[in-house]
């Protein structure tokens, strides 16, 4: 009797086991959610570059004996562009990258010291320039507002030239050309259209040392020069690597 007892006991607990699965085999599955992708702004890039360039120098030429001292402003604004390349580290809302470019513009302006006679000029020439520097900024998701600073370099031609009269047939011409040195620093606004494609705006400040131009025969002559000048440009880069970053 205990024992037909017990197998209806186990059958029983069998037969709702098996309802249970079936059940079970009929309740839908929610489906996980897909991972949701965030750009990221780490990689590498190239690009270029086109706006505005307004500086000017500050000359001084000067002598002990007889006393004198003569100023002079060049001023220029021109038209520049270039091409660029960089790389990017996003570490939580803050990016850090190091960035390069290779500008042109047609710089050729000159300034009279003689304005009654029109025969004695200074005059600053260059036609291209270029900037090593440094990047951080921080983002709003497709958004990178950035400062930036660095290194400097241009090849910069600064003239002396005295004319026998207005007609600018020449008495005199001395000149210093080299490539200096100088700073840079300024800001910009990067924004990510696509995953790899970035457009922006940026401002940029360029200054180089005033330096020694040239050393005429007489004793104690000198005449200096230092140009500065601001940038004003958009930028349109290619981002490397674009996929978004998956959290």
């Amino acid at each position: 009797m205990l024992h037909h007892i017990t197998r209806s006991a186990v059958g029983a607990v069998l037969a709702l086991a098996t309802v249970q699965a079936a059940m079970a085999a009929d309740i839908p599955v929610k489906a996980r959610p897909a991972p949701v992708a965030v750009f990221t702004w780490t990689g590498c890039y190239v690009g270029g570059h086109a706006g505005w360039l307004r500086g000017d120098t500050e000359w001084r030429a000067s002598a002990p004996q007889p006393p004198f001292v003569v100023d002079q402003t060049v001023k220029f604004n021109e038209f520049t562009g270039g091409g660029l390349v960089g790389c990017n580290l996003q570490y939580g809302q803050w990016v850090f990258g190091v960035e390069g470019d290779a500008s042109y513009a047609r710089v050729d302006k000159f300034g009279l010291v003689d304005t009654v006679n029109q025969d004695e000029i200074f005059r600053t020439r260059f036609d291209w320039y270029g900037t090593v520097r440094g990047r951080v900024g921080i983002t709003f998701n497709r958004a990178l507002l950035y400062g930036t600073g660095g290194v400097a370099i241009a090849r910069i031609r600064n003239d002396y030239e005295n004319y026998v009269d207005a007609t600018r047939t020449v008495l005199e011409s001395r000149n210093d050309s080299r490539t200096g040195l100088g700073w840079v620093a300024g800001g910009g606004l990067d924004y990510a259209i696509t995953d790899n494609w970035v457009v922006g705006v940026e401002g940029l400040f360029y200054s180089f040392d005033k330096k020694i131009v040239f050393w005429p025969a007489f004793f104690g002559f000198t005449e200096t020069a230092q140009t500065q000048f601001a940038v004003v440009r958009g930028r349109l880069i290619y981002k490397f690597g674009g996929i978004a970053g998956v959290p």
